[in-house]
């Protein structure tokens, strides 16, 4: 399901894209229209690819208005300072650029303590507020069930543009 989500999802990107925290760029690029420029940035280098960029969402290494889009696909949970990949997101996107952001949304009945994979587990306030306070526009996000059938969290599909 989450697959088909993010094809219809970034079904208009045009132009340059970063996906930060691509995993694998064969299959990643796949989800996004032939025609977009695709770069995948991820600090472990598991999968040969040529598109492939060694690096964290912290500290991205692309010189400011660089990309037309900025993806984080399941990823911005994973990266420890959330928000300072946001700004990053942000300085590295052309005016007008936008954003595209699948995490999933926490239910109170989620454990950090016991997760071992993720970093954070966001409440929609929080990434909808993040996204306010850095000034993006036309914030317009989706929720949808679990693909997983999990009753302690939902998949957030959130797009926005830098003004």
């Amino acid at each position: 399901k989450h697959f088909y989500r993010m094809v219809n999802f970034l079904s208009d990107c045009k132009g340059t894209v970063l996906d930060v925290g691509c995993d694998d760029p064969g299959l990643s690029v796949s989800l996004f229209p032939p025609a977009v420029e695709y770069v995948g940035l991820d600090p472990f280098c598991v999968y040969a690819a040529p598109f492939r960029v060694i690096g964290v969402g912290e500290y991205l290494p692309f010189l400011s208005e660089a990309f037309d889009n900025v993806v984080f696909n399941t990823s911005l949970d994973h990266i420890f300072d959330w928000r300072r990949a946001l700004i990053e997101a942000r300085r590295v996107l052309k005016k007008g650029g936008r954003v595209f952001i699948a995490t999933f949304i926490w239910s109170d009945k989620a454990d950090l303590i016991t997760d071992h994979v993720h970093f954070h587990h966001f409440r929609n306030y929080e990434i909808l507020g993040a996204m306010e306070e850095l000034n993006f526009c036309e914030i317009s996000s989706l929720i949808y069930e679990s693909p997983k059938g999990d009753t302690h969290r939902h998949g957030l599909y959130l797009s926005a543009y830098k003004v």
